[in-house]
This record gives C-alpha cells, structure tokens and sequence, in this order.
C-alpha cells in the first residue's frame, strides 16, 4: 500500500521544523551569552580613540552638520535594545532545553508519519498541541519581559502557531480520508 501524498508532505515538514526547532533552542540556551559578547564589543568599540585629524575623510559636497551621527547616542540605544532581563539568563538553558525536547518530539512524529505507524497520526496531534502550548507560554513570557530582543522573537512564534493548526487540520482530514478508503477496501 502507498503511503498517502498528505503523510508524506507533512511527515517532511514535520522533520524540518523539527530540525529547525532544536536549533532554535540550541541558540535560546546560548542567548545571554551572544548578549554579554555584544555589550562587550560595543564597550570596546565605545572606548576606541577617535580617528585623527589628518585621516578623517574630506566633507562630501552638500552635506551639513545634521547628517553627522552621534555615535554615543547609537552605542545607547544599541545596548538599551541588546539587553536581556536577568531572570532570563539564568532561565536561558531551561527554555532551551524545553523547545529541543518539544522540537525532538516533533521531529520524531514526522518520522512517525513516514514509517505509516498506526499511532503516528495520535503522537503527531500530540506534538502539535504540545509545540502550540510551549510557543504560546514562550511568547506571554517574551511579551511580559519588556526585552526587545525578547519580543522581536513573537511574530514568528505567532507564525509557527499558525503553521501547526494547519499541519494538524491537513493530518485530521487526511487521515480521515485515507481511514475512510481503508474501510471500503476492506469491505470488497
């Protein structure tokens, strides 16, 4: 029997979020660190002597004073927006670790649905409700800790959550379908 062209396309999909997912995680649990580097470059880079005289660039024609940058200004507003809360750096590795062991599950049930298991499509609808719960719980905490950084990562955890109901409303239907040709198979 042929595994159904529904099975195949979100088995796939299923792996490569899956994939996608533990990467993600991966880079969450290594988040307060990238910030630390971040903030330590931009003091480096704050404390820099300024260029001398004799090498500054020659004016361009047409330009006034207005259009100089006050780098001072952009080394604040950098830090400001690259700036973690410290309750999440010390939960930085918990909620990564938890979206890998969700994005693991999801991978695995997409491998489920390739191997035509007979509880693929029951452990597939259980890693969309657990994914959809632990983005919903990961974008409050975001939207709630006042971190740009933080809160630049909800529209696509808004977007994921879009992207499962429509993974789960392809496996409800095709599985119904595929069940339904299977019981008049069955009946010949």
């Amino acid at each position: 029997m042929k595994r159904p062209t529904w099975a195949t396309i979100v088995g796939v999909l299923a792996i490569l979020f899956g994939i996608a997912g533990v990467f993600g995680g991966a880079d969450e649990m290594s988040a307060p660190a990238v910030v630390k580097l971040q903030h330590e470059v931009l003091e480096v880079l704050r404390k820099e002597k300024p260029i001398p005289e004799a090498e500054t660039p020659a004016p361009q024609a047409g330009a006034d004073e207005e259009d100089e940058i006050d780098m001072s200004v952009v080394f604040k507003v950098s830090t400001k927006s690259f700036t973690l809360p410290d309750w999440y750096k010390s939960w930085a590795l918990v909620i990564g670790g938890l979206s890998m062991i969700v994005a693991m599950f999801y991978f695995s049930s997409g491998i489920l649905l390739l191997m035509e298991k007979r509880y693929a499509v029951q452990v597939f609808h259980i890693a969309i409700v657990l994914s959809i719960i632990w983005v919903v719980f990961q974008a409050i905490i975001y939207s709630r800790s006042g971190s740009p950084v933080l809160m630049a990562q909800i529209p696509s955890a808004l977007a994921s959550v879009v992207i499962d109901i429509m993974l789960v409303m392809v496996v409800f239907f095709g599985s119904k379908v595929s069940n339904a040709k299977r019981v008049k198979r069955c009946e010949k």
